[in-house]
This record gives C-alpha cells, structure tokens and sequence, in this order.
C-alpha cells in the first residue's frame, strides 16, 4: 500500500503498558507507514530511544510505577534526548492534566481510547513541527 511516502524514514516509539492499547497504536502508526518501536515499560522505552533513535515518543502518561512523565523529565536531562519531541496519551483526559503535561513541554496531549485517524493526523504534524520540512529525515539503517 502506497501511503504517499508520508511515513517513509520516519520512526515512533510508542510506550504502553496495556497491550492492546500499544498494538491499537503501533498498527495505526505502521499502516500509515511508520516504522514503529514498541515498549511495555520505562527501561525498555530507553534503551530503545539510546539505540534506534526514534524521531518522535508517544507515550501513556499514567501507569503503574514510573510512567511516560517520568520518562520524559529522564529524557530531558540527556542532552541527547532533550530536543527528542514526546507526546503524551492517557485515559485520565481531563482539561488541567492536559494543561499540566503541554505545561511541562509535551508536544501534544491525545485522550484515549486513541482514534488510528487522529494518531496519525497528530503524529504527522508533530513531526512536521519539530522536523524542518526542507530536511529529509534521516535515513533509517537496515538494522531493524
């Protein structure tokens, strides 16, 4: 399936801790091209952004024990992670949490149960915000 080339080069990780929500998010995200990384905890979300370099991290927020806000203040003290963009997602979507996290630097915030329509939407223009579109993304390497 041809998507435009939207997604080409471009990789995601996504962090959940529920399973059927990251495969919902993960499958949004590589139909429309992605290449998309998967993480059920914090320390694996890490070690993956040290080793692939995702381009963008979408993470649950709210999880049982150290959770996306956590990753994302780790990612910020790194400064080969600070500039990274990470948009938060979660069931607690009410307006103040959704103020506190884009207070804190998160590049965007998605109620969930997640639409594949509008992650993807949101995802796009993300990257288009934080990327400058004159820049090709980098070139993915072969190793998956």
């Amino acid at each position: 399936s041809n998507t435009g080339g939207d997604g080409d080069w471009w990789r995601v990780l996504v962090l959940d801790n529920q399973e059927l929500a990251l495969s919902a998010a993960s499958a949004a995200l590589s139909k429309a091209g992605y290449d998309v990384l998967k993480a059920a905890k914090v320390a694996d979300a890490l070690a993956l952004i040290n080793s692939k370099h995702p381009h963008l991290v979408i993470t649950e927020v709210v999880m049982p024990g150290i959770g996306g806000v956590e990753l994302f203040k780790t990612m910020q003290k790194n400064s080969a992670t600070a500039q990274l963009p990470v948009m938060a997602y979660s069931n607690r979507a009410n307006a103040n949490e959704e103020a506190r996290l884009l207070d804190m630097g998160f590049v965007d915030f998605i109620a969930k149960p997640v639409n594949g329509v509008r992650l993807v939407a949101r995802v796009k223009r993300a990257l288009r915000l934080c990327y400058d579109d004159s820049e090709a993304p980098p070139q993915r390497d072969s190793a998956k």
